[in-house]
């Protein structure tokens, strides 16, 4: 399963309801691999799946909403000051040559291309934020 929007707030507000349903299965394709040194592939996660979501990530995915999800430049989007890191992942069959003479228009038409476009998870930072205060 890979998550239909490429919308950040929309992605993570999915992202949010199968990790709080601990619908684990769907939470590890929603992954760009490798996470880190020590989870290379969604074997690995499910390996590791309860030290990454551990109880204090938990608090955090369970007291935040689609809101609280940042823009920061290139680096895509983040959750809570890094707590998890959120992109675009393209997922196509266009593979430009940077010697051929058509390079440009080859990443155009990677960037037209919004059916092969997915928002992955690409990192998450242990140990990290806080819940933001209620108003």
């Amino acid at each position: 399963m890979a998550s239909e929007t490429t919308d950040a707030n929309e992605f993570y507000g999915e992202f949010r309801s199968l990790v709080l349903e601990n619908k684990r299965e769907l939470v590890v394709d929603l992954f760009k691999y490798p996470l880190s040194d020590e989870i290379k592939s969604k074997d690995d996660l499910r390996r590791l799946y309860d030290d990454v979501f551990n109880e204090h990530l938990l608090s955090l995915i369970e007291c935040t909403s689609g809101e609280n999800i940042s823009q920061v430049g290139w680096r895509g989007h983040m959750l809570l000051n890094g707590v998890l890191w959120i992109d675009g992942v393209y997922l196509g069959d266009i593979h430009p040559d940077k010697e051929s003479p058509s390079y440009f228009e080859e990443i155009d038409a990677q960037l037209d291309d919004e059916e092969h476009w997915y928002m992955r998870v690409y990192g998450v930072n242990q140990g990290i934020g806080e819940c933001p205060k209620s108003s």
